[in-house]
C-alpha cells in the first residue's frame, strides 16, 4: 500500500468524500485511533489533516510541518488493536501542506478500549461495546501473611475495580469444601502467591503449588511476592516468629524445606504403619501421597521458579503501588494518575495541587505554549498556588529561566538565585528555584517553575518526582485536546489556595 500526492489531490480536488474523515486541526493520539479504526472496520479510507469542509466542498488549509506527527502517530500503533494496514506521510496539494493518513479495511474487527468504531459521515461513531469478562485472580497466601494480602488486595481493587474478580480464603463460607475450592485454581487468569516462611511449611498452601505446576503454563500465569523480614513493620502484635523464606540463600538453605517435608512424610508413615488399618488411616493415605509429591517434586520445581525468576520484594512492589503487578494482570491499565479529569480546568487544579504536595512551597505555576498574536508564540501561566502577598503574573517574560528551560528543553536547577545571572526577580523573597520543561513526544509544550525561600531547597529526588507528574500532565493535555497554537482565551485559568 503506497500513500501518494496524486490519490490524495484528487480527492480534494474532486471532493470524494466518501469514506473521508477531514479535519483542520487534529493532533489527539486517542482521536485519530479511534477515526482510523472506524475506517478500517468498514471499507478503508483516509484521514486528512489540514483540510475542511467549507460549504460541502473539501478545502486544503494546511498543517504545520513543525508538528512531531512520528511520535504521534508512533503513539497510535500502540493503541491499536488488530491488523491495520495504513501508510501516513505530510502531502503538498496546491501548495498547501496537509497530513495523510490511509488507512485499508482490515480482515477482521479492530477494538479500541474494547469498543468497536464504525465510518459513518466524515466522523466515527460506537456500533458496538464488547463487555469482556474481568480477569481472575486467585491469592494464595497463609493466614499470618493477611496483613500483607490485605493492602496489596485493596491496591490492586482500588486502580483495576470491576476489571478484576479476586478470590482469597476468606470468601470462603463455612459449607464449601476447602479442596474444591482449591481445585478451581487452575480456572482463574492469575494465581498471586506470597511466599513467606510459613507458606511454605503448611500442607494447604504447598497443595495448591502442586495444582498450579500441573499446567504446563502456570510460569505465564504465577505472579510472587516473597517476604522478607523488612515486612515485620505491617503484621502489628500477631507477627509470626519468622517471617523471611529462604528463596535467595542458596542450594542448602532451600533444601532445608525439602528435608522438612520429608520428615512430615516419614512421621506419618511411621504413625499409619503402627495402626496398620487401611479403613482407619484411608485419608492419611491421601495425605501421605500428597506430602510426598511435595518434597519430591513440587517444593524443588518451584524454589527454582521463584529463584530463576527473582520474585519482587514486597518493598518495592509498594512504592511502586503494585503497578508491575496490575500491568501483568490487566496489560491495557495506563497509570496516568490523571485519568479520571475530562476537561481542562480539573487537570490543571489537579496537577498544580500534585506538584505543591511535592514542592510544598507557596510558589508554584504551570505555564504552557500559546499563540499571543497572528505572528508570535510564547508562555502562559495557567495554573498556580502563588500566595497573595506574592506577585502573580500570567505572561511569562521571554528572557528568564522558564523561557529558557522552555527554548532548550532542559531542567534549571538555581541552588542560589543571586548567583544566576538570567534569573528574572519576581519575589524578592524567592531564594532558589526549578524549573522543568513539560514535554510530550519530544517536543516542549511548556514549563513548570517553582520558587522556595530557603536555599538549595531542591534535590534531585524531588525533580524525579516532579517529572513524573508533569509527564502524566503532559499526556492528558494532548489527549484533552491542547495544541500549540491555542490562545488564552481557550484554555481556563487555575488558581488555587493552600
Amino acid at each position: 500500500m503506497i500513500l501518494t500526492e496524486k490519490e490524495v489531490t484528487d480527492i480534494i480536488q474532486n471532493n470524494k468524500t466518501d469514506n473521508l474523515i477531514c479535519r483542520a486541526l487534529e493532533m489527539r493520539p486517542d482521536e485519530i485511533t479511534k477515526y482510523m479504526c472506524g475506517l478500517a472496520n468498514v471499507a478503508g479510507g483516509y484521514v486528512l489533516i489540514g483540510v475542511e469542509r467549507d460549504n460541502g466542498k473539501l478545502k486544503a488549509i494546511g498543517f504545520q510541518l513543525a508538528f512531531d506527527m512520528k511520535t504521534i502517530m508512533d503513539d497510535v500503533s500502540k493503541k491499536l488493536k488488530g491488523n491495520i494496514l495504513f501508510e501516513y506521510g505530510h502531502i503538498n496539494v496546491l501548495a498547501k501542506n496537509i497530513f495523510a493518513i490511509k488507512v485499508e479495511k482490515a480482515e477482521k474487527n479492530i477494538l479500541i478500549n474494547d469498543i468497536f468504531y464504525c465510518y459513518k459521515n466524515n466522523s466515527i461513531e460506537v456500533c458496538q461495546e464488547k463487555r469482556e469478562n474481568p480477569s481472575t485472580l486467585f491469592i494464595s497466601y497463609t493466614e499470618c501473611d493477611t496483613p500483607i494480602v490485605d493492602i496489596i488486595e485493596k491496591k490492586i481493587s482500588e486502580k483495576l475495580q470491576n476489571r478484576v474478580k479476586i478470590s482469597r480464603y476468606t470468601g470462603l463460607e463455612y459449607k464449601d469444601s476447602f479442596k474444591t475450592f482449591m481445585d478451581t485454581i487452575q480456572d482463574h487468569d492469575f494465581v498471586l502467591t506470597i511466599v513467606s516462611d510459613t507458606y511454605l511449611r503448611r500442607q494447604a498452601c504447598m497443595y495448591e503449588v502442586g495444582e498450579i505446576i500441573k499446567d504446563h503454563h502456570y510460569q505465564d500465569r504465577l505472579l510472587f511476592v516473597v517476604l522478607t523480614e523488612k515486612e515485620r513493620k505491617y503484621y502489628g502484635e500477631n507477627a509470626p516468629k519468622k517471617i523471611e523464606a529462604n528463596v535467595y540463600k542458596g542450594t542448602i538453605s532451600k533444601l532445608e524445606y525439602t528435608r522438612y517435608w520429608k520428615k512430615q512424610y516419614e512421621e506419618l508413615e511411621e504413625v499409619m504403619k503402627q495402626i496398620d488399618d487401611y479403613e482407619a488411616t484411608r485419608q492419611a493415605t491421601y495425605d501421605l501421597q500428597i506430602i510426598g509429591q511435595i518434597y519430591r517434586k513440587d517444593m524443588g520445581e518451584f524454589l527454582q521458579f521463584l529463584s530463576d525468576e527473582n520474585g519482587k520484594s514486597f518493598q518495592k512492589l509498594y512504592e511502586n503501588e503494585f503497578n508491575e503487578l496490575i500491568k501483568w494482570i490487566y496489560p491495557q491499565y495506563e497509570p496516568n494518575i490523571f485519568n479520571k479529569c475530562d476537561c481542562f480546568d480539573v487537570l490543571l487544579h489537579n496537577s498544580i495541587e500534585q506538584l505543591h504536595r511535592i514542592t510544598k512551597t507557596d510558589y508554584n505555576q504551570i505555564a504552557l505554549g500559546i499563540k499571543t498574536d497572528s505572528h508570535k508564540t510564547g508562555l502562559m501561566v495557567f495554573a498556580d498556588d502563588i500566595v497573595e502577598h506574592k506577585q502573580r503574573y500570567r505572561l511569562v517574560v521571554m528572557d528568564g529561566l522558564m523561557a529558557k528551560s522552555y527554548v532548550t528543553g532542559n531542567d534549571i536547577l538555581v541552588n542560589n538565585v543571586k548567583q544566576e545571572v538570567e534569573y528574572f526577580c519576581a519575589v524578592f523573597q524567592t531564594k532558589s528555584e526549578v524549573v522543568l520543561p513539560i514535554k510530550y513526544g519530544g517536543k516542549v509544550i511548556g514549563v513548570f517553575n517553582s520558587e522556595s525561600e530557603e536555599e538549595n531547597y531542591y534535590n534531585q529526588e524531588m525533580v524525579i518526582q516532579l517529572t513524573k507528574v508533569l509527564v502524566d500532565f503532559a499526556d492528558k493535555m494532548i489527549e484533552l485536546g491542547y495544541v500549540g497554537n491555542m490562545t488564552q482565551n481557550d484554555l481556563p485559568y487555575v488558581h488555587i489556595t493552600v
